[in-house]
């Protein structure tokens, strides 16, 4: 079967966009993420999908992805390392110069999402981290204006679902940190340190978001990864109680932002 390769206009001819996206189960889900995706993202970009170890027919079927596109590329782990740990493997494997971390919950809606997304980091150099308001964070959130004239809502934690980070940003500030257990707190901390750095980071307003977050929908809800979750939060040496303590250490300078 032939494979298919997208193209997109940009302003800028070489411009290299890295999405990926991180798999462990959620067939269903995982389903209706890539389809939408593949269905709906206009312009070229290359798909990063790592599997964490699936046992549930997931890597048969992003297999079967990799057969159709020529711009998919697939590592299969044996043992699921976690979300920041992959994540960072995907942003690793490609040198882009905009990167995208997309949860396997989410689906897109519009086939405007991408072209929003670096357009607003495109013409803002000031963002370290642009997403979609997809949970609703008991954080700051103030709508501003940008120097490029486009609404913007400022905020002190960026949700890693759906966001976009900037070569530049990544230059000055590395990946994912990795301390914090398999579903830690990898975007709240980035956000930190990219807030500590004096970058922007926060949300593109939208009537009707282009991205819908299924995995905290009725009927989408997996138990047992929320479960799995909630347990790493509650860990002594991982999850909120490191995550504090590495916020701590940036806030004060001891640890560096990069």
């Amino acid at each position: 079967m032939r494979k298919m390769m997208f193209f997109v206009e940009s302003d800028k001819a070489e411009m290299t966009i890295n999405i990926t996206v991180v798999t462990h189960n959620r067939l269903d889900l995982t389903k209706i993420c890539l389809q939408s995706l593949l269905e709906k993202t206009k312009g070229q970009y290359y798909l990063t999908i790592i599997d964490n170890a699936s046992n549930d027919g997931t890597k048969e079927y992003i297999n079967t992805l990799s057969n159709l596109y020529s711009n998919i590329n697939i590592f299969y782990l044996q043992t699921n390392m976690g979300v920041a740990v992959v994540a960072n493997l995907g942003w690793a494997s490609f040198d882009a110069d905009y990167y995208i971390k997309l949860d396997n919950d989410i689906e897109i809606c519009d086939n405007t999402w991408l072209e929003q997304l670096v357009s607003i980091v495109e013409h803002n150099k000031n963002i370290a981290m642009a997403g979609y308001l997809l949970l609703n964070w008991k954080c700051k959130k103030e709508y501003i204006t940008l120097q490029s004239g486009n609404y913007f809502i400022s905020s002190d934690l960026c949700n890693g679902g759906c966001v976009i980070i900037p070569r530049h940003i990544h230059e000055n500030l590395g990946f994912w940190i990795e301390d914090h257990g398999k579903y830690g707190y990898e975007d709240k901390n980035y956000s930190d340190r990219a807030v500590a750095a004096g970058y922007l980071i926060g949300y593109i307003p939208a009537d009707m978001l282009p991205v819908r977050h299924l995995g905290f929908e009725e009927g989408h809800i997996d138990n047992v990864r929320e479960s799995a979750k909630k347990k790493n939060r509650e860990e002594k040496y991982f999850g909120e109680h490191l995550y504090v303590f590495n916020k701590l250490l940036f806030d004060n300078g001891i640890r560096k932002l990069l």
